[in-house]
């Protein structure tokens, strides 16, 4: 866990998945993303794991303002009609081996749109986002899982993965000045696989679990 504390500091932009782009950079997912969820609450350690291992019921509906399935589309399925919009992933098989249940992204430019910012959804200071994806150790940099911003050094909130090597990084930016990001946090095991990958923050601390 690192500490961070206030409300995140936004900007005129909007949530997506796969995709990272500043002026002179362009890093995006070269993998498959499946099931991601957004919290407006923090989940619990014990929720955490519950999340990661259950199957057909679904006890997850507390707090919930953006669930994509990719069930066929990048639809939201939470009720909340968040629905986002595909530029260039297309589907494929999911972690349970059914075909058009996940997106496959290129890592060229290839990324999913929500129709607005984390704000939006109702998001002040505190939250928890949870994906699945599968990706493979192809030597780049740096692969986006999902950011809020468009230029990285504004980003209220990034994280992905160094495709290179086990690492993950992620960002948190709040309004009362005060930013946290780590671009090398030790995380064996990323690769030749599905994996659920969960970032959470609770006002003060952020937290992630694979």
């Amino acid at each position: 866990s690192n500490e961070v504390s206030g409300n995140i500091k936004y900007k005129h932009s909007w949530f997506a998945l796969g995709s990272y782009k500043d002026d002179n950079e362009d890093f995006r997912i070269n993998g498959k993303l499946d099931d991601v969820r957004v919290y407006n609450r923090v989940l619990s350690a014990d929720e955490v794991s519950r999340l990661h291992n259950y199957e057909k019921f679904d006890p997850f509906k507390d707090g919930l303002v953006a669930h994509y399935p990719f069930n066929g589309n990048a639809n939201d399925e939470s009720g909340k009609s968040k629905n986002a919009t595909v530029h260039g992933p297309t589907l494929t098989k999911d972690r349970f081996e059914q075909s058009g249940k996940a997106y496959s992204f290129d890592g060229s430019n290839d990324y999913i749109s929500a129709p607005n910012n984390l704000k939006n959804f109702g998001i002040q200071n505190h939250f928890t986002l949870s994906s699945w994806f599968k990706v493979e150790k192809d030597g780049s940099t740096y692969r986006m899982l999902m950011e809020d911003g468009t230029d990285y050094r504004y980003d209220s909130i990034y994280l992905g993965l160094r495709s290179s090597s086990d690492y993950v990084f992620a960002k948190l930016g709040s309004t009362t000045g005060s930013q946290v990001f780590n671009d090398s946090i030790p995380s064996p095991n990323l690769y030749g696989g599905w994996k659920n990958l969960v970032y959470k923050y609770d006002g003060s601390n952020i937290s992630l679990y694979l």
